[in-house]
């Protein structure tokens, strides 16, 4: 739980016409909160957000869900089921997909000159990704393509950053992965997953061409490798620069053979030059592909 937190200096354009109407909540709360969960490394309970919510007179679970009903509409937070078959949810802030140019120029100024040390790599990272960030260790997660991000959004019982932590690891790997080796993909996050959730994401993912099946093995069942899905786009491509860049060389290489499998050539063009020429990316190594 972090001690403080980075509060924005304005609501974007056009959400603060929409907290000025709610006459139940405040703009100041709003931003506080909204810079709370921007700064947290991982989506967080009401339970932990009344923490927050005592400095703000907010000190009843009822009130903080007030705010937080009222954000999701807005746009500025993000809600996922905490676990399998449970009512309690998780929440993320995120930057609004509304954003202006002038929101974004302002934004990036306050992120790059005010927001501290110990918050900056979070609300960067929420900022040039428009999406939250699960991992405590700062790690990048692949955005997903635009298309695709729309298609998970609207199905019941998927949390975003687990769909982009699993694809991160089958696009990048050359091994093909069982069902049971997907679920230990998880392992290191707090929401306990069953093989029957797993099986869950498995299917939705290939329902929009993240995986597929590579092959059916005697006793073990169908293995998975990840893929492009085949409306893949340039600006698709390039929304992975920064975690490519975080990669080991060879898993790099393995993403850009898995995108000329499924990318056209232009896009392509794009991951050879996020692969190679960085002093630096890749552990230290210069890429040379």
């Amino acid at each position: 739980m972090l001690s403080h937190s980075c509060v924005p200096p304005f609501l974007p354009v056009g959400l603060s016409q929409t907290a000025e109407r709610n006459t139940k909540v405040r703009a100041s709360k709003l931003l506080a909160i909204w810079g709370f969960l921007l700064s947290a490394s991982r989506p967080v309970g009401v339970t932990e957000m009344l923490i927050l919510g005592e400095s703000l007179n907010l000190t009843s679970p009822q009130s903080v869900y007030l705010y937080l009903r009222a954000m999701t509409e807005m746009g500025v937070v993000r809600a996922y089921p905490a676990t399998e078959g449970t009512h309690r949810k998780l929440y993320s802030g995120v930057f609004p997909p509304t954003l202006t140019e002038l929101d974004r120029q302002m934004l990036a100024h306050w992120i790059d000159s005010a927001v501290c040390e110990s918050c900056v790599g979070q609300v960067r990272a929420r900022f040039l990704g428009n999406c939250p960030i699960e991992q405590a260790d700062h790690r990048h997660l692949p955005l997903l393509p635009a298309g695709t991000r729309e298609t998970i959004r609207r199905i019941d019982r998927l949390h975003e950053p687990k769909v982009r932590q699993i694809w991160g690891e089958l696009i990048s790997s050359e091994d093909s992965f069982s069902l049971a080796q997907v679920l230990r993909i998880c392992a290191d996050t707090e929401e306990v997953l069953s093989s029957q959730t797993i099986g869950h994401y498995v299917r939705a993912m290939r329902g929009v061409g993240l995986i597929q099946v590579a092959k059916y093995a005697r006793g073990i069942g169908k293995i998975y490798q990840g893929r492009f899905p085949p409306h893949t786009g340039r600006a698709d491509i390039a929304a992975l620069a920064l975690w490519l860049r975080s990669l080991p060389l060879e898993r790099a290489r393995v993403v850009r053979y898995r995108a000329a499998a499924h990318v056209n050539l232009p896009s392509l063009r794009s991951v050879e030059a996020m692969t190679a020429g960085d002093v630096g990316s890749h552990g230290g190594q210069e890429a040379k592909v």
